[in-house]
């Protein structure tokens, strides 16, 4: 079995909830949408095979015991990926594993499913159906509260679904595809803005992309 990856590298995770956490990063190939703000740019990519890939993680040189499963959208490759974490935990390996993802591709079963292998899924819906879907089911189901963590990629709290209520989801700023955007000051327009609609969602948690400040992957 083999996965399209585009880069592994280790770093400090940049954003949402995790934000200042070392880890090792797995950036898989591929995106089911076409954001037209989105900075990845992933040109070419390697077919690896999971064992290798495993190797690769567990051959950490700095310690990290965090592993970012990123992309593009990782669970495009979620099979793959599950297989590599179990390899992973039969070597006796146990990193806690966190998925980025846009939420699209995956389940509310899929995530109860597999809480022993995934710690933390980071869904950042960028339409509304995809956005009122995740809400609902943490509504519903108080098991997903710890396990998945909403985050929305603004420019203006009007983007916001109107459904998020008193839940605790993050916002960071939406930066454009050429870099001339400052992630400092699009992060304190946030903040500004974020005075006016604080009793509309009163647990917003407003993050910068720290890694795009301290210019490091």
């Amino acid at each position: 079995m083999t996965m399209k990856v585009h880069e592994i590298f280790e770093s400090i995770c940049g954003e949402g909830p995790v934000i200042g956490v070392p880890a090792i990063f797995i950036r898989l190939y591929g995106c089911n949408l076409k954001c037209d703000f989105c900075d990845t740019k992933q040109d070419d990519f390697y077919d690896i095979s999971v064992n290798d890939v495993s190797e690769a993680i567990s051959a950490s040189v700095n310690g990290t015991r965090v592993v970012c499963w990123t992309g593009g959208e990782p669970t495009i490759q979620l099979n793959e990926m599950l297989r590599t974490i179990s390899l992973l935990k039969t070597s006796g390996f146990d990193f806690d594993h966190i998925v980025e993802t846009n939420g699209t591709i995956i389940t509310a079963d899929i995530v109860k499913a597999n809480k022993d292998k995934i710690s933390v899924w980071i869904i950042s819906p960028k339409d509304n159906q995809t956005a009122k879907y995740w809400i609902t089911a943490i509504h519903d189901d108080k098991t997903l509260v710890n396990m998945i963590h909403l985050k929305f990629v603004i420019s203006s709290f009007d983007e916001l679904p109107s459904e998020l209520g008193n839940m605790r989801f993050y916002v960071q700023p939406k930066l454009t595809v050429d870099g001339d955007s400052d992630p400092v000051s699009a992060f304190k327009s946030l903040v500004e803005q974020m005075w006016k609609f604080i009793v509309i969602v009163p647990n917003v948690v407003i993050l910068p992309q720290l890694h795009k400040i301290m210019g490091v992957r």
